[in-house]
């Protein structure tokens, strides 16, 4: 009886053990996502707070697009720092939606390709639609420096910095790219 009491209280502690330190580990891994904004809010909060703001061009029919969503957007070092320091939208290139940037009214337009465009998409990839495009727009909404297709980690968190940090004003990408590489 002793021998059958001293079992179960062993599996009954094993069992708590278990139970506590998957408690506990979930708890520790705090899964962050990017804090998509539309066009509106990310003008809206550079009024209040000037960040530049990260354009990702996507339509709903892009395989590309799907992917950079569930391995690079997910990345938590790419999450993290795009929510500190940039508005970052993420942009239908065929929504139908109005929208207004510096005083610019930007629409759809069926005449653009097969399934035609939104204008805004036109400005943010300097008229070359290519899905996924990553576009940085500096702090006063102009400017636009798309990349286009598929980033991974290591691509689009030196893009990220490059913009971010403003290394843009001071050193030529190539200069940067290669250094960020040797680290």
């Amino acid at each position: 009886m002793k021998t059958t009491f001293i079992f179960f209280a062993t599996i009954l502690l094993m069992v708590s053990v278990l139970f506590s330190s998957f408690t506990k580990s979930e708890e520790n891994t705090s899964f962050q996502r990017i804090n998509w904004l539309t066009v509106e809010e990310a003008i809206k909060l550079n009024e209040v707070e000037n960040r530049k703001i990260m354009f990702y061009v996507t339509t709903t029919w892009c395989a590309s697009c799907r992917k950079m969503e569930s391995t690079t957007f997910t990345n938590q070092k790419v999450v993290n720092y795009i929510n500190e320091n940039y508005y970052p939208v993420q942009f239908d290139a065929e929504t139908r939606e109005d929208i207004t940037i510096n005083d610019e009214l930007y629409t759809f337009n069926s005449q653009v390709g097969k399934r035609g465009a939104h204008s805004l998409a036109l400005y943010l990839t300097n008229g070359r639609l290519v899905y996924p495009t990553t576009t940085i727009l500096n702090e006063r909404l102009e400017n636009p420096q798309p990349v286009f297709g598929f980033l991974n980690v290591s691509d689009i968190h030196m893009l990220l910095k490059y913009f971010g940090e403003n290394y843009y004003r001071t050193v030529e990408w190539e200069v940067f790219s290669k250094i960020y590489a040797s680290k």
